[in-house]
């Protein structure tokens, strides 16, 4: 009170601190200090006592920004409120480190000092978390209809439905939509459940008889092999207190539990050598403007979605990118990603199922860049064709000229060596077969990408392939 700070914490450098700390633990402290001082400029001697006070709306205003971080969360957290102009006081503490063995290894170092850097980067250099647009939930909250197509209940469908039952801020409905009628139909705890057969339909028709059916004032899609975070809805709310905020989606994680090979896949699409600019997808990183995001995690104002007559139902999969273009370029309307509106996804096995969604993702992405180059004619997604296109003319060349040979030995070796290091994981068994999926996906999605670009029209897609109702029996 008598400095009118809005964030107290506790300081072992507190000139009235009585601390028992070990000389080592002292030096490194005070050493991170130095850093943190020079780098982040907090007026504090200390930022790593558990024990810090805040006022609401300072701790409000911090987390909306944050991104997820191990060992400089409080670190973050406090460059945050202090950067929005919060005011940060020291108190002193009691502190007998007794015994204790602590976790002060040269790794835990490199990812303190990498985590540092980041909220720098963020905080000095793009300026990030002041440009954050955020809002508050609206009061009282729009209601949600959620809509989750798909050919037949599979295993994972239950656990989608409980996702919705366990959210904070609750659904007014979910409407699912199979081919057939099901029995007994499935339960999401107080939320109604609306099954809707639809007979063999693509995707996009499924959704567009869903965004029909639904009540709600913003329509959430959700895959059936997706399940949300408690938080989800309650994140991706507060962009709607904004008028022209149409859209909004967050990340798709891979599951924790998901087999190995499907845990590798997710390693594979997670890779910032295979996804490149939109990584973001596959874990959180910052906030940001977007203008396509995948329809597995993706809420949208039920209004704007009659006012463009739904999804385009001549595509799947890419009806998601046509949505999404039509509200941003054509309507002038708003999108944002979210890292904390984050649902898990499981995905498709590596090598096999993994590849087969890759070359259909490749064949449309690359007809899209011909029929809808506004957000599918760009650098990022030709990538992996060029280097098709230079494995096998550059292999001609070299058969033509020794210097060519030598320049494309090196400069294939230089790829995979780089492959290789940006696969790496500390399982030996996981770093080859993660190297092998990079190097598979650029091959299959490069060649699927010049047939697409290359196609005159798609063709009318209903299969639905390596979808776990296939593969694995309902429950």
């Amino acid at each position: 009170r008598r400095d009118r700070a809005d964030i107290v914490i506790g300081s072992k450098r507190h000139p009235e601190s009585e601390i028992d700390y070990p000389l080592r633990r002292r030096i490194a402290s005070r050493v991170y200090f130095g850093i943190v001082r020079l780098l982040v400029g907090l007026p504090v001697t200390d930022t790593q006592t558990g024990m810090k006070l805040f006022r609401r709306e300072a701790l409000q205003w911090a987390f909306e920004r944050m991104l997820v971080k191990r060992y400089a969360f409080d670190l973050e957290l406090l460059a945050i409120a202090h950067g929005h102009g919060y005011r940060v006081s020291e108190a002193p503490i009691r502190m007998d480190y007794g015994n204790k063995v602590g976790a002060l290894t040269w790794a835990n170092v490199r990812t303190v000092m990498t985590d540092t850097l980041a909220v720098f980067y963020r905080l000095r250099l793009i300026r990030y978390y002041q440009s954050v647009e955020v809002g508050a939930v609206p009061s009282p909250p729009p209601r949600v209809s959620v809509v989750i197509a798909c050919p037949a209940p599979s295993a994972f469908l239950g656990e989608a439905l409980a996702g919705l039952a366990a959210q904070t801020i609750l659904p007014c409905e979910v409407i699912v939509l199979p081919d057939a009628a099901v029995e007994p139909p499935p339960a999401a705890g107080a939320v109604p459940v609306r099954v809707h057969p639809t007979g063999n339909l693509r995707p996009a028709e499924k959704r567009n008889l869903g965004i029909g059916l639904a009540t709600g004032e913003i329509v959430a899609f959700l895959d059936d092999d997706a399940y949300p975070a408690p938080a989800w809805l309650e994140q991706a709310l507060k962009y709607f207190s904004r008028p022209e905020v149409a859209a909004v989606g967050g990340p798709a994680l891979t599951p924790p539990h998901d087999p190995r090979r499907a845990q590798l896949g997710g390693r594979v699409y997670a890779n910032p050598l295979v996804s490149g600019g939109y990584a973001y997808r596959y874990h959180s990183e910052r906030i940001r403007r977007v203008d396509d995001l995948p329809s597995c995690n993706l809420l949208v104002r039920a209004g704007v979605l009659r006012e463009l007559g739904g999804f385009n139902t001549r595509y799947w999969p890419g009806e998601d990118t046509i949505l999404c273009l039509e509200i941003v370029h054509r309507l002038g309307h708003l999108m944002f990603y979210d890292p904390w509106t984050v649902v898990h996804h499981h995905r498709r096995p590596l090598f096999g199922p993994h590849l087969r969604q890759v070359g259909r993702y490749a064949l449309h992405r690359g007809f899209f860049a011909r029929r809808f180059p506004t957000t599918s004619r760009r650098p990022g997604y030709m990538l992996p064709s060029l280097l098709v296109l230079g494995v096998a003319f550059g292999g001609l060349a070299g058969l033509a000229h020794p210097l060519l040979g030598r320049l494309y030995v090196g400069t294939v070796s230089a790829y995979l060596l780089v492959t290789f290091l940006g696969a790496f994981n500390r399982r030996p068994s996981t770093w080859l077969m993660t190297w092998a999926g990079i190097v598979a996906t650029h091959m299959v999605y490069g060649t699927r990408f010049l047939q697409g670009i290359c196609s005159r029209a798609m063709p009318c897609e209903t299969a639905r392939f390596d979808h776990p109702s296939e593969t694995v029996k309902a429950t």
